[in-house]
């Protein structure tokens, strides 16, 4: 019975984690594409996510800034930090330990800090008090780069031993495509103009395999919570969680 009710627990937080993933998900990407259908002209391409969230009517890195739900948007940022940690914890929690799934949490924890400093502290327009901003950029530096860390060590120490060998692989690809697109993003900056493809393809590309991780590590548990016994007979891979 004892082993059974262990089972049982971490069969419940896994799926948790499975749902709250699914959430942080949709929440962000859902925020995001209801405050650029208010923002009139928006550009996936040439705009950034922050433009989204910035209030007032200006402009920003000379970029026309209108976005009258800018609210949604930090909110979408703060709501996807919240649950992207309580996912995080949920799962390092629901499985079997490792010494270094910590390393996983404490990038998550970054992730989650740095994507609520981006929704409190909006980026400023041109014209506006710049020390805001500078909370702004530092907050979307830990974002970035603490999610896509995250992303790695999630699927590839984490979830490794629990999981179909091309989760953790396509992990690594995921995480790996953010920093690299990230690095591009700032080349593209520092260099004055867009290098192959526009500002906000790469900021995007650095951003959103955080969400495609997201989604992909909850199907992956769903899945398995589904084949899997209330009584723990399954003998399938999956029964491991």
């Amino acid at each position: 019975m004892p082993r059974t009710g262990v089972r049982e627990r971490r069969h419940t937080r896994l799926t948790t984690a499975g749902v709250l993933f699914v959430l942080a998900a949709v929440w962000y990407l859902g925020s995001e594409a209801i405050a650029a259908a208010a923002f009139a002209g928006y550009s996936y391409s040439h705009n950034y996510i922050s433009d989204l969230g910035i209030p007032g009517l200006g402009t920003s890195g000379g970029r026309d800034i209108d976005s009258p739900l800018a609210l949604v948007m930090n909110v979408g940022f703060v709501g996807h930090g919240i649950l992207f940690v309580a996912a995080a914890y949920l799962l390092v929690t629901a499985l079997p330990a490792t010494r270094l799934r910590w390393v996983y949490f404490g990038f998550a924890v970054v992730h989650g800090v740095g994507i609520t400093m981006v929704g409190i502290f909006p980026a400023a327009l041109d014209a506006s008090d710049t020390n805001g901003m500078v909370l702004h950029v530092i907050g979307a530096g830990m974002a970035i780069v603490g999610g896509n860390l995250a992303v790695i060590t999630g699927g590839f120490i984490v979830l490794r031993r629990v999981v179909p060998p091309w989760v953790p692989s396509a992990s690594v690809a995921l995480g790996m495509t953010g920093l690299v697109c990230l690095a591009m993003l700032m080349l593209s900056q520092n260099a004055g103009s867009s290098i192959l493809v526009a500002h906000g393809v790469w900021e995007r590309g650095a951003v959103y395999t955080v969400q495609a991780w997201e989604l992909l590590v909850a199907a992956v548990i769903l899945v398995g919570a589904v084949r899997q016994s209330p009584a723990g007979a399954s003998t399938s891979r999956s029964s491991r969680w």
